[in-house]
């Protein structure tokens, strides 16, 4: 009843503080799934745990650890790296920490947690309407080891990107790519950020300080430093992460809210489609259809703040102890030294902005480009007009359909019950026809076999068959000389044999002496154009003419 129905999904995503809580948020289908999505939930679970230690009168740790997946969609990114940079610099943590697992090893706490919530999905005896239901299940999962748990819907995302663009600011290499593979290069899987003056703290480190800024070394510029594995005990890079110069054009907090995704015409109509079905008897699911015309509602729009900036409340106002600082006990991979390879080194520099003049000269190479695609055009169109060689390519423009209609255009060819088509669903089937003559040997009847041909007999050529000889000329017949074939005129062998259709309105004249068909077009007997200009057939208007 419902499978053909459009369910918006919900985007759930957890993050576990030790000793702490587990904090659980829900997201709904249009909330963009970006870095921003990330970072608000970090900076959200920060200023609840700083609330959790001043309610419990515990101090709020110096150093934080986060830990994600190995992927750039989610902490190994820039607006991540220059997110904990500029907590660093705000003096909210001596030391942040950010570090992935082996591809392949990634299953951590929160994975535990999710098979847990499938679990109580999977127990569920009923319908879930709205997020609300979801949230009650989510209930059911006890949290662990002392954590508090706490379930909330995300509904604005801060934009961070936006915000760390004035840092200007850029790094590279610190992703696995193709490249990085061919060389035995593995990218690093350990992120630390330190301000300068503490750097100078860490004794015995043996690194040689990069730096690809002009700014003068400043106590407060943000150091990286790079680790191979999580479990290494020495680093493999330190580097110059962003001047103080950099981080002191930042506004205060990241003020603007980013807006929930667009919905496109198509599927706000199959939305509608949805919520008359499940609002109609004998369903009346009245709070899904409410939550289905509050998507509607909301969709492209920006959302209010939550209110103030979560970390606004104690930036600034934790008093540290002068110590310096000692790296925290990592479990060792002692078993994976095997799959150990040569570190991928990592590059952070100004991010180059492009001046007027270059902007100039792009512009002129578009123009450039766009006149000499157009002149292209012609000459294939003289080309096509002169007999030679077409281009075969399809126009995107003319044969490309919407994204949001390709799972729709499927629906004619797999009926069933209670489908309805859309009311352009014939527009929809029935494709254009190229616009050129395209020969698809690719159809599902087999090709026939290729003609032998007859050799030639003591040095005579052979003989046509007697349905496509040359008829006797007439001066020959009433001179009653006709025993002897009269010799052909020119082009008289365009007159001979049949005409076999093409696509794209062209047509092709065989001649029965004459066999097409390569290994190209699989020896289909009209040949392709391969083929048929190697034996000499030649375009005149839209018919393939046979050599005279």
């Amino acid at each position: 009843m419902f499978s053909h129905m459009l369910r918006p999904e919900l985007k759930l995503t957890l993050a576990v503080s030790d000793g702490m809580e587990e904090a659980f948020f829900l997201a709904d289908n249009d909330v963009p799934t970006t870095a921003d999505f990330d970072m608000t939930i970090i900076m959200d679970v920060v200023r609840r745990s700083y609330e959790l230690s001043q309610q419990s009168g515990r101090a709020f740790p110096e150093v934080l650890r986060l830990h994600a997946d190995n992927g750039s969609g989610e902490l190994k990114n820039q607006t991540c790296s220059k997110c904990m940079a500029w907590m660093v610099w705000l003096r909210l943590f001596k030391s942040i920490q950010v570090t992935h697992f082996m591809a392949g090893h990634s299953h951590g706490l929160p994975d535990q947690r999710f098979s847990e919530v499938r679990e109580k999905l999977f127990a569920v005896v009923g319908v879930l309407e709205d997020p609300a239901d979801y949230m009650k299940i989510i209930e059911k999962v006890e949290p662990r080891e002392g954590r508090k748990q706490r379930i909330s819907r995300l509904h604005a995302l801060y934009d961070f990107k936006s915000f760390f663009d004035d840092m200007e600011v850029k790094m590279s290499g610190h992703t696995q790519t193709q490249g990085k593979e061919r060389a035995n290069q593995q990218a690093v899987h350990s992120f630390s950020f330190v301000l300068r003056e503490d750097y100078q703290n860490l004794a015995g480190l043996g690194l040689e300080l990069e730096s690809n800024f002009d700014e003068e070394p400043h106590p407060h510029d943000v150091i990286m430093m790079l680790k191979a594995y999580m479990s290494d005990d020495t680093y493999t890079q330190a580097m110059v992460f962003a001047p103080n110069a950099a981080l002191k054009r930042l506004a205060p907090f990241p003020l603007s809210i980013l807006p929930r995704k667009q919905m496109n015409p198509q599927t706000r109509k199959d939305l509608q489609k949805t919520i008359e079905k499940i609002q109609a008897a004998p369903w009346s699911f009245n709070r899904a259809a409410d939550y289905l015309r509050e998507l509607l509602a909301q969709a492209g729009e920006t959302p209010q703040a939550p209110g103030e900036f979560p970390l606004a409340a104690f930036a600034g106002r934790i008093p540290w102890s002068v110590r310096e600082y000692q790296a925290t006990d990592m479990l060792k991979e002692a078993d994976f030294a095997w799959a150990r390879r040569e570190p991928a080194r990592v590059t952070v520099a100004p991010k180059i902005k492009a001046t007027a003049a270059k902007k100039a000269a792009s512009k002129k190479s578009v123009v450039a480009t766009e006149a000499a695609s157009s002149s292209n055009a012609v000459t294939s169109q003289k080309d096509d007009a002169g007999g030679r060689k077409r281009a075969t390519k399809r126009p995107a423009a003319a044969m490309r359909r919407p994204a949001a209609a390709f799972k729709r255009t499927c629906a004619p060819f797999f009926p069933g019950p209670g489908l309805e088509l859309p009311t352009d669903a014939e527009s929809m089937v029935s494709l254009p026809s190229p616009p050129d003559e395209v020969d698809d040997v690719r159809g599902s009847l087999p090709s026939p076999a290729p003609a032998l041909e007859v050799p030639e007999v003591n040095g005579n050529p052979p003989q046509l068959p007697e349905s496509e000889a040359t008829e006797p000329a007439p001066e020959a017949e009433a001179a009653g000389s006709v025993s002897e074939p009269a010799e052909p005129a020119a082009g008289a062998a365009a007159q001979t044999g049949e005409t076999l259709p093409l696509r794209g309105g062209f047509s092709l004249r065989l001649p029965g002496h004459i066999n097409l068909g390569c290994a190209k077009c699989r020896y289909a007997r009209t040949g392709c154009k391969t083929c048929r200009t190697a034996r000499g057939f030649h375009l005149e208007g839209q018919v393939w003419m046979p050599p005279p």
